[in-house]
């Protein structure tokens, strides 16, 4: 597989995976259907296919996740755990029933020494865990300036707790002071064909600093595999039907879209599909750019490496670009107030 280059000389390979899919985004385990064993059958294929970037969180099921990587990293020794680059994210109390964003220099300091633990490995890049794409966490802390967060994250450097440090969902005018800081490895974003805002003021700041971009959600939560046409295709309490893309009126008219791409992945043949052209589209803004589609199954693992196999041509990703326009994508990417780019 191709590789791209992060911030600071950072390299990995051009198609990651997000680990999330492993584990239960909740607080506790209770009543969850779920098996390690699976989920190690997936790490494993990954690493199989070439893939070298993961990204985890302890928001991922309480440490769950971490703790499962760390299982697979003691599996491949530490030869192999070298040629990884292996993510984390810390900045979010949740250990309380309400929880809250957290910058505070030695929550941050033991929180990041804690997921090393878990991992039994160092951590290439640590991110400040700043996604508010849940209406209970705030995108920031505003009572802690982001630079008091950042000297947190260089004590853990010269401690060799981490090698790397990166922002999420963080402002430009964030991304910024934090730089200046520490030089930043990678700005973890929501960039996929439908989610573009990025394009006006985080990405030319990242490739005007030198900071890789790290893309979640390039499959646009799921919207872009073709599999979701109404409402009646999510099942009951998933939580993408609160948001605003997803109300029936806005699906119909997006799905409009996803048709036209659709037979863009018919006209290319040899088994595109709309994942891969989405994923390939994500691949072609650039070598600084990660992609890290999360599946639970491998055969869609598969699926999605495979993107790797259908490099665009400049014309094709000007027409991938011109179907869906972000003046075309019917409604907001969250409910308002739930995702924001803020400076603190």
């Amino acid at each position: 597989m191709k590789q791209a280059t992060l911030g600071n000389g950072v390299t990995c390979s051009q198609l990651g995976y997000g680990c999330m899919s492993l584990s239960p985004v909740i607080y506790k385990l209770d009543d969850v259907n779920y098996s390690d064993e699976d989920a190690l059958k997936v790490l494993r294929r990954a690493k199989e296919l070439g893939v070298t970037h993961y990204d985890s969180a302890f928001a991922y099921g309480l440490g769950h996740n971490e703790t499962l990587l760390g299982k697979w990293i003691k599996e491949i020794g530490p030869l192999e755990r070298e040629k990884l680059c292996i993510a984390t994210k810390t900045g979010i109390k949740l250990s309380s029933a309400e929880p809250k964003v957290c910058g505070d220099k030695d929550f941050i300091i033991s929180e990041g020494k804690k997921s090393a633990e878990r991992f039994g490995s160092y951590i290439d890049i640590l991110y400040l865990h700043r996604e508010g794409t849940v209406s209970f966490i705030p995108p920031i802390d505003p009572s802690v300036p982001i630079e008091q967060s950042m000297e947190a994250m260089k004590e853990l450097i010269s401690q060799s707790v981490i090698k790397g440090v990166g922002l999420s969902e963080a402002s430009a005018a964030t991304i910024r002071r934090a730089h200046a800081v520490q030089p930043i490895t990678a700005v973890q974003i929501e960039y996929s064909l439908w989610s573009r805002d990025v394009e006006e003021k985080i990405i030319p700041t990242c490739r005007e600093l030198g900071i890789g971009i790290v893309a979640y959600s390039p499959l646009g939560c799921g919207f872009l595999t073709g599999k979701f046409k109404s409402r009646d295709d999510f099942k009951e309490g998933d939580w993408r039907l609160n948001n605003p893309r997803f109300q029936q009126h806005a699906m119909e008219q997006n799905a409009k879209l996803v048709e036209k791409i659709e037979m863009m992945a018919t006209d290319k043949g040899n088994g595109c599909t709309t994942s891969k052209l989405a994923l390939a589209w994500v691949m072609a803004q650039g070598s600084d750019i990660v992609p890290i589609p999360g599946t639970s199954k491998v055969a869609n693992l598969e699926k999605n490496v495979d993107a790797t196999n259908f490099p665009l041509s400049k014309d094709e990703v000007d027409e991938l670009s011109k179907i869906m326009q972000p003046d075309y994508v019917v409604g907001a990417r969250y409910a308002a107030g739930n995702l924001t780019f803020e400076d603190n």
